[in-house]
């Protein structure tokens, strides 16, 4: 960010969490806000700082020559003898800097690059958590009423490009002890900000809906306040800026950085890009991954890999090796899913070459969206689960972490309340994938806010797109209902992205049930898979809109485990025998096929109904006979009895 004509400055370390973008919305106030606003950071130095002199690094890359930071118990104060010199009577700017405004130090010779740029690498690790530059303590005396006039003095003045940050505003506005002379500051820069001059104020708040109820609470500061509620009622305008979770590519410099000083063990190496993404996945602070990291490097036997973080944490998944295309692929009966996806993936390496190109203006990624229709058990959350990875994949979101939400999770019970929960939820997805299922629940409401989260829906998708994609799931029939419910629905899910998971068929679920007790150690006989096959194609044929499908399967194998444990204790090298299914599932095996004669006794003692019989004979030999074949049970035919009265 520089005034017209003055050269670009070379970029230093940089911090992916910390958006330049946000520092030119060209707004009186620059809002920081997200779970990472108190977090620490690794930039690509491989250097751990606070947000302090994270902030620091990129307003000096932006260009700003004076970085003036206050708080509650230092009104005014600078982390670098350059701004404190600048806040002199008669200073003058300083000049070039040859590490590029980084406050780190440069190669000699011009133009010389290396693995970091024009960096070098000084004598010695550089300090965590220290100052970018040796910073004076703050003046001593300096009153509130005082700062505030200076503030506004820096922030007024043309002569040195300056940024005022509040690092931790909510203590700063609470407690500043001339709230009225800093909300009269704050009118003014409101009015007049147009000088090219900052003011970032950083709120520990997890969503912008709480920093503006905040600020309305302080009922102090007017300007404030209007700004940061329409920020909030229009999430994605310039000038605001979350601060999320550390993704992959920072948590492994992150393990690096603990590795060198700590001795860290990684027990295999080619296990790391699996450990990192899962930990990256995962909603957890920088602060608090590096105190688990010491912990563990500080236990004897103890060495990072996907044991460790499944241990610790069991939302972060690291079971499987296999990438998300991978695991796509060794779903069954998915091909219209596989095939669409396939199709997203040619469109977005497309549209990346042609602007790499030259030859399109805008990049312009497909629509992401997708909705998944289909019965339970069918495999929808898990795929949106590989959605997430994938869209990480092919560079169209930042993080690719999932966040699954019910229709209770987004609609509040009282007016006004549900926006909130609906931008919490969406906050906690940014960067990653939203998914709902039964979302046909929020149109189905009748007295309560579910049109209400559907329009705050629509509005986050259309301000948070690039950095949000909205999976929606449930019945085929319910969804169709529940994409009519909005014209903005139909709009945001392309008809391409309305993907049908059929039910699966009986080999995939008997081959579903019998990897569930493979993989809980138990070994079925021949004939007991042979039973359970017919077990399974008996549930499939009577399945109703209730039918669980490959969670029926797992039902099932559970079922007939916890029968098998019970009968072999200890001696686990038993196998798997057709005793050890459950007496309520026998229902579905093939029962001997009663005599003909035995059946229809009872009619020998009617007269005149020996055409009855017969035709009843002939369904009975028809059943025998498909069953001593293999080939399935006979579809019981519809019958019409005529008659007059009391012929039985």
């Amino acid at each position: 960010m520089t005034r017209p004509g003055e050269p670009a400055r070379p970029a230093g370390p940089l911090v992916e969490r910390l958006d330049p973008a946000a520092l030119r919305g060209g707004e009186p106030f620059t809002i920081l806000y997200g779970p990472g606003a108190g977090d620490l950071f690794v930039d690509t130095a491989y250097q751990v700082c606070r947000l302090e002199e994270a902030l620091w690094r990129l307003l000096r890359a932006e260009g700003y020559e004076r970085i003036v930071f206050s708080s509650t118990d230092h009104p005014v104060y600078f982390r670098d003898t350059a701004s404190r010199d600048l806040s002199r009577p008669g200073a003058s700017a300083p000049g070039p800097r040859t590490g590029g405004g980084t406050g780190l130090p440069a190669m000699r010779t011009p133009g010389m690059r290396g693995p970091m740029g024009n960096l070098r690498v000084a004598g010695g690790a550089p300090r965590e958590d220290s100052a970018p530059l040796p910073a004076p303590g703050p003046a001593p005396g300096v009153s509130d009423p005082f700062a505030v006039m200076t503030l506004k003095g820096y922030l007024t003045q043309r002569r040195h490009r300056t940024a005022v940050v509040f690092a931790h505003a909510e203590g700063t506005l609470l407690h500043y002890r001339a709230q009225r002379e800093l909300a009269g500051a704050m009118d003014a820069w409101a009015d007049d900000h147009g000088n090219g001059n900052l003011w970032v104020m950083v709120f520990r708040r997890s969503g912008l809906d709480e920093v503006a109820r905040f600020v309305e609470s302080c009922r102090a500061y007017p300007a404030l306040e209007a700004l940061v509620r329409q920020q909030a009622a229009a999430p994605g305008r310039p000038g605001t800026a979350r601060i999320g979770h550390p993704p992959a590519a920072e948590v492994e410099r992150l393990v690096h950085a603990v590795r060198l000083r700590t001795g860290l063990r990684v027990g295999d190496w080619r296990e790391l890009d699996t450990v990192v993404r899962a930990m990256g996945g995962h909603p957890r602070t920088a602060r608090a991954w590096r105190a688990w990291l010491e912990q563990l490097a500080a236990t004897p036997g103890a060495v990072l890999g996907p044991a460790a973080v499944r241990d610790s944490f069991p939302g972060a998944t690291t079971d499987d090796p296999r990438g998300p295309w991978e695991r796509l692929a060794a779903m069954p009966g998915l091909d219209v899913v596989r095939e669409r996806f396939e199709q997203l993936r040619a469109e977005a390496e497309t549209a990346e070459a042609l602007h790499a190109g030259g030859r399109a203006g805008v990049f312009e990624p497909p629509s992401l969206h997708l909705v998944f229709t289909g019965n339970p058990g069918t495999g929808k959350t898990t795929v949106a689960r590989l959605a997430g990875e994938i869209y990480r994949d092919l560079g169209l979101l930042e993080r690719g972490h999932v966040v699954e939400a019910k229709t209770s999770d987004l609609v509040a019970g009282y007016v006004g309340q549900t926006a909130g929960l609906v931008d919490a939820a969406v906050d906690s997805a940014l960067d990653g994938v939203l998914f709902i299922d039964e979302a046909y629940e929020l149109s189905d409401q009748r007295d309560g806010f579910g049109h209400e989260a559907i329009q705050a829906l629509l509005t986050r998708m259309e301000n948070d797109r690039g950095r949000l994609v909205v999976i929606v799931a449930g019945y085929p029939d319910k969804m169709t209902e529940f994409l009519a419910a909005n014209p903005g629905l139909r709009s945001r899910y392309a008809q391409d992205n309305v993907l049908r998971f059929p039910d699966y068929p009986p080999p995939d679920l008997h081959a579903i049930a019998l990897g569930r007790l493979r993989e809980r150690g138990a070994r079925p006989t021949p004939e007991t898979e042979s039973q359970l096959l017919r077990i399974v194609t008996g549930m499939h044929r009577t399945r109703d809109e209730s039918f669980g499908n490959a969670r029926d399967m797992r039902t099932l194998a559970d079922a007939v485990f916890t029968r098998w444990s019970h009968r072999v204790r200890r001696r686990v090298d038993e196998p798997v025998v057709p005793d050890d299914i459950p007496e309520r599932y026998r229902d579905h095996l093939d029962r001997p096929a009663p005599d003909p004669a035995r059946l229809l006794a009872e009619l020998d003692a009617y007269v005149g109904l020996g055409p009855v019989r017969e035709v009843l004979t002939g369904l009975a030999n028809r059943q025998r006979l498909r069953r001593a074949h293999g080939t399935g049970e006979l579809t019981p035919p519809h019958l019409v009895f005529t008659g007059p009265p009391g012929t039985g």
